[in-house]
């Protein structure tokens, strides 16, 4: 998708309410302007099963992308879920995963989460959770992740695992840009766990890979 003009693109639900999974997705696209998902979920949950499986739940991917502008999740969720469990698994739960892309502005994760909990189990699961994960990618401002709130749990058991809870986690790439990462002590209700193969885990942390 190439935009010419300056945009914002925005998801917002009539009543502040989105009932399920609307999550901000962009593969081999060309935005000039912001880039917002502001969801506000209650009761949750959201899956995805079988082979490329996926699921996302407040969250904004990007792969192979040029954003120039802002790039602002926000996301309230509350009683929580997601999972997706098998074979290409992944899930992301109010998280920003930016892979293969370029980004020349900040980039905003805010989450205020409750029950939570995550998972993605099968083969090359991953999960994330309240993250921002910077894979082979440039930015050209700040990152900030902020999560307040009951969160728990987040797992990714089988052998592609990997997890992050509460984090920043930057792969192939070094950075003089200022990163904060901000997790108040009720979000921070422990496990986050990661058990099979390939493991990971990193709960609260900012992660250079």
């Amino acid at each position: 998708m190439t935009n010419t003009g300056k945009t914002q693109l925005m998801l917002i639900i009539a009543g502040g309410v989105l009932l399920g999974s609307m999550p901000v997705v962009f593969g081999e696209s060309e935005i000039k302007g912001n880039v917002t998902n502001t969801s506000k979920i209650q009761n949750s949950n959201n899956v995805s099963q079988g082979k490329g499986s996926e699921a996302n739940l407040g969250s904004i991917k990007i792969s192979e992308s040029k954003i120039k502008g802002n790039i602002r999740n926000s996301a309230n969720i509350k009683s929580s879920s997601n999972v997706a469990k098998g074979s290409n698994a992944e899930a992301n739960l109010g998280s920003v995963s930016i892979k293969n892309s370029t980004v020349k502005g900040n980039v905003t994760n805010s989450v205020n989460i409750q029950g939570a909990r995550n998972t993605a189990e099968g083969p090359n699961a991953t999960a994330n959770s309240s993250s921002v994960i910077l894979d082979n990618s440039t930015y050209s401002g700040t990152v900030v992740n902020s999560v307040k709130g009951k969160s728990g749990k987040n797992i990714a058991k089988g052998s592609g695992a990997e997890a992050n809870s509460n984090s920043v986690v930057l792969k192939n790439q070094s950075s003089s840009k200022t990163i904060i990462n901000s997790v108040t002590a009720g979000a921070s209700q422990d496990d986050n766990v990661a058990s099979g193969a390939g493991q990971t885990s990193n709960k609260n942390s900012i992660i250079f890979k």
